[in-house]
């Protein structure tokens, strides 16, 4: 091989090794890119699944009733950007019914309301499915009555959680509020109150997320011991 084919096929071995390294920088950036994106999903909570799973704990009593659920509420965000959590979702829980025998309606509806890193802030429902009408008319009547007047009509209800049913309503809410904790953070003990005016129970309890310390309170209408309303504020 002559001297001359020996210079050639030098330049010709660095060129393929500049286009291969320049190849590979490219493939690298990409995938830098690449799994930042992938990186940045993976962190932005899906508020479907986040509502879904929450209204499951909540709820049990309505699972294998072949019910559906809906998001109906969403935040408008940038087209371009990437999917984010929606803060503030409306949702229903269906029943799609047997037409013409039993028509499509709503078992419970309500709305969340989250923080950026899906922390729950709040749960709240008026659905018949926690006797919303009733209690309203109830409270409406007790409200100009004294207190013995108030604990007699209390009395005459039948009631799943009466006001002496401390240990019950903790019984039955403790396990919900557990596996509700990555929603709201690590809780302490509970102490549960009943308010008779408002014919509700209230548990509360201290939570930790991020350093962060936050107050809980859920809110437990006693004709069935459902959740009607769970609320938080921070804990100063």
């Amino acid at each position: 091989m002559t001297r001359d084919q020996h210079s050639i096929g030098g330049i010709l071995r660095a060129q393929a090794d500049r286009v291969n390294a320049i190849c590979l920088l490219v493939a690298l950036s990409f995938l830098a890119v690449t799994r930042s994106v992938v990186a940045q999903v993976r962190q932005s909570p899906d508020s479907h699944a986040l509502a879904h799973q929450t209204l499951k704990v909540i709820y049990p009593s309505l699972l294998k009733r072949h019910l559906y659920f809906a998001l109906r509420g969403d935040d408008a965000r940038p087209f371009d950007g990437l999917p984010g959590l929606s803060l503030h979702p409306s949702v229903a829980i269906v029943d799609p019914g047997d037409p013409p025998v039993r028509p499509r309606h709503d078992v419970l509806t309500g709305f969340f309301d989250f923080d950026e890193r899906g922390r729950l802030i709040r749960w709240f429902t008026t659905s018949e499915f926690v006797h919303a009408k009733r209690r309203s008319e109830l409270r409406d009547e007790l409200r100009d009555l004294d207190d013995s007047e108030v604990a007699e009509r209390l009395k005459t209800l039948s009631l799943l959680f009466g006001p002496d049913s401390h240990e019950s309503v903790l019984a039955s809410i403790r396990p919900i509020v557990q596996r509700l904790e990555p929603l709201i953070g690590n809780g302490s003990a509970m102490a549960a109150s009943f308010f008779p005016r408002y014919v509700e129970w209230v548990v509360s309890t201290h939570t930790t997320m991020d350093t962060k310390a936050f107050v809980y309170e859920v809110h437990v209408e006693p004709f069935s011991g459902r959740i009607s309303a769970i609320t938080s504020h921070d804990d100063r």
